[in-house]
């Protein structure tokens, strides 16, 4: 009977154990999972942004709904913050006969990164990387590089 006992105790414990393990474990598994969605929404942000931002020209819309009040902006033309940015582009997007055209944007990590090219009437077109890095479901940080698109010795295309 005694062995009955400690036998019990001994399975018990091993259960509790192998519970404890596992239970352990599985925040691993959900922080993936976490991961994974955030991944998803940031890349729904950034696509749905950059639609608003660069294809419909409507740059006070896109920085009120995706774009936190204290942005961090290290283009050196523009000041820091939300408000600043729109008071910025807003011309520069008004421009008449401007376009941009998206043609890459993806997220990793906290990063989410633009290539557009931007044609402007009268002048070469410009090739752009907007970088944007994300806190949770923010835009909090912008950088930009700008390229004139001539020709030159490399036959491979900007884009």
């Amino acid at each position: 009977m005694p062995l009955l006992r400690v036998s019990l105790l001994a399975s018990t414990l091993l259960g509790l154990t192998c519970a404890a393990y596992l239970q352990g474990r599985h925040p691993t598994s959900t922080n993936e999972d976490n991961q994974y969605t955030l991944q998803n929404k940031r890349q729904a942000i950034l696509w749905d942004f950059s639609h608003i931002f660069y294809t419909e020209k409507n740059v006070a819309k896109a920085f009120n709904k995706y774009v936190t009040e204290n942005y961090t902006q290290h283009n050196p033309n523009i000041l820091d913050g939300r408000q600043a940015a729109i008071e910025a582009l807003t011309p520069l997007f008004s421009t008449e006969g401007m376009v941009f055209e998206i043609h890459q944007a993806f997220v990793g990590g906290d990063y989410g990164l633009v290539h557009v090219k931007a044609v402007t009437p009268g002048q070469n077109d410009t090739a752009v990387m907007d970088m944007y890095r994300f806190d949770g479901l923010e835009i909090v940080e912008h950088w930009d590089v700008l390229q004139t698109m001539i020709p030159g010795v490399n036959p491979h295309p900007f884009f």
